[in-house]
């Protein structure tokens, strides 16, 4: 049997406090440099070459062993995402899920002998405390706000109106941290709007938090995202006073201004997760037609 020899790319790319980002795949190359462009999330560029080296005959044993090893590869890969989003979800656990996703990590790299795979597992191993710590302190910083009054602030939208927290008391606030180079934040907008179109009855207040320490990034994003939120406000100094450091970051406040929910990252079912922490304080109120999906990867990004 002849095999084309392979090389499988893997990207694990992790940025101190915080994006996680996978990209896995297969190529019958033997060499590929590459080159990738991003505007402000909007766009992503990438150019590839590539070569065929060499053809090496394998026995028929390789293959089935490539085969095994790439399923425990992927697999194990796979839970580790969760293992993430199931940690943001559920922070009093978050510890135990982290440790547990590590043991399990171990014992699917036991399982692999093939360079390719274990180059790539143990440079994800090596990450993990990393990410395990950062995930603590996530978990630690949600709780340090969740039940606790929600600081005041008075900030300027883009056409220069003042607004006051305060001022939206006996509403659902629904604060949402961005800023225009986040790529998540901008995948994170359309659900966000369908959220407010969900509760668009006077009872829900969705807020967009820019970060940007530039105006005309802020005008950019609410304009090409056309934005339907309540307002976009300059956020800039907010953030460290609610302690945001992973974008985007959503603060949902209830009627009497006590914070209700904190969570950070992108996720393909964000309204529904939204929808739901909603209607427990709006019952009755919201209405979606976004139904219950296969829990998915949280993504997050990091601004320093």
């Amino acid at each position: 049997m002849f095999v084309v020899w392979g090389i499988l790319l893997t990207f694990k790319c992790f940025a101190m406090k915080s994006i996680f980002l996978r990209v896995g795949f297969s190529l019958l190359l033997a060499a590929a440099p590459a080159w990738a462009h991003q505007d402000y999330g909007f766009h992503t560029k990438w150019t590839t070459s590539s070569r065929l080296k060499s053809v090496e005959k394998k026995a028929p044993a390789f293959t089935v062993q490539l085969n095994r090893e790439e399923q425990v590869y992927s697999q194990a890969v796979e839970n580790y995402d969760h293992a993430q989003a199931n940690a943001k979800r559920h922070r009093l656990q978050t510890q135990a899920i982290m440790k547990q996703a590590g043991d399990d990590f171990r014992r699917a790299r036991s399982r692999i002998t093939l360079p390719m795979f274990t180059t790539a597992l143990d440079k994800m191993l090596s990450k993990h405390d990393r990410v395990a710590e950062f995930l603590k302190e996530e978990a630690q910083h949600a709780e340090g706000l969740v039940g606790k009054p929600a600081a005041d602030w008075t900030l300027k939208d883009l056409a220069g109106r003042s607004h006051v927290l305060a001022d939206y008391r006996g509403k659902i606030v629904l604060l949402d941290f961005w800023y225009r180079g986040c790529g998540f934040c901008i995948e994170a907008m359309p659900e966000l709007a369908k959220v407010a179109e969900d509760c668009k009855n006077d009872s829900l207040v969705v807020l967009g938090m820019s970060s940007d320490k530039d105006e005309k990034d802020a005008r950019f994003v609410a304009d090409k995202m056309h934005l339907n939120y309540a307002s976009t406000l300059r956020a800039t100094e907010l953030r460290g006073i609610y302690g945001v450091h992973a974008f985007p970051t959503f603060i949902l406040i209830d009627r009497n201004g006590i914070v209700r929910d904190v969570r950070n990252g992108y996720s393909p079912h964000l309204r529904e997760e939204l929808d739901q922490a909603v209607r427990e304080l709006l019952p009755g109120k919201c209405t979606s037609s976004a139904r219950p999906q296969k829990q998915d990867t949280v993504h997050s990004g990091v601004r320093d």
